[in-house]
């Protein structure tokens, strides 16, 4: 609502995803500060996320195993909650699976587009949950072997990377200049990218992670 109203000129790094933030202030601009059209939008998300569950398995596999992916996807319990609740999970869920759907759809032809697609996926996912950068040299990987199994050709691997970096730069650069702007730091995304990995990881953490126990 800050960032919607003309506030939000924060001077520090983003301390959480901004993507979300952004978008939820667009919305809110337009429609006014109403979680029922945050709401509304989530629930449209978590349809198109059925239907690239669908597609990603149409690829992959038949229809019939594709209508039974959509529907399991559709009646998932978690899905349901986060469609209809105005926070960040159901999008960075459908951005995941659209990376998914890019990869599958890149390696049966490793064309540009697509891997400016995947490389603005893979960069949309680390601004709308930060923990997702380490799915970018997991996308550098796939494109170099799609593009390898395509041409057979190392050159033509390696400028695949290319258009997968040009897209993520499209996406990123927005957000690291804002941060480079009000800290002097380059910073991808935000400043507590690894922060959850770092405590449940660090052994003089005073409050460490301990898995729960299952209820009886």
């Amino acid at each position: 609502v800050d960032i919607a109203e003309g506030g939000g000129k924060f001077s520090d790094i983003y301390k959480a995803a901004p993507a979300p933030a952004y978008l939820f202030a667009v919305v809110y601009k337009v429609l006014g500060p109403q979680p029922h059209a945050i709401r509304a939008l989530s629930l449209l998300a978590g349809v198109f996320l059925c239907f690239l569950v669908y597609a990603v398995a149409l690829r992959l596999f038949n229809k019939h195993t594709a209508f039974l992916a959509g529907i399991t996807a559709a009646l998932c319990g978690p899905l349901l909650l986060f469609s209809a609740v105005p926070l960040k999970a159901i999008w960075s869920a459908l951005v995941l699976v659209s990376i998914v759907w890019g990869t599958v759809f890149l390696w049966k032809k490793p064309a540009w587009p697509r891997l400016l697609l995947l490389g603005a996926l893979t960069a949309l996912a680390a601004v709308t949950r930060p923990n997702a950068m380490v799915l970018m040299p997991v996308t550098a990987v796939i494109a170099l072997a799609a593009s390898w199994s395509f041409k057979r050709k190392l050159t033509h691997a390696i400028i695949a990377l290319v258009p997968l970096t040009i897209g993520a730069a499209i996406v990123l650069s927005p957000f690291v200049i804002r941060n480079y702007t009000v800290s002097g730091e380059p910073v991808l995304a935000t400043s507590q990218a690894g922060f959850n990995f770092h405590i449940a990881n660090d052994p003089e953490d005073p409050y460490p992670f301990f898995r729960p126990k299952a209820h009886a």
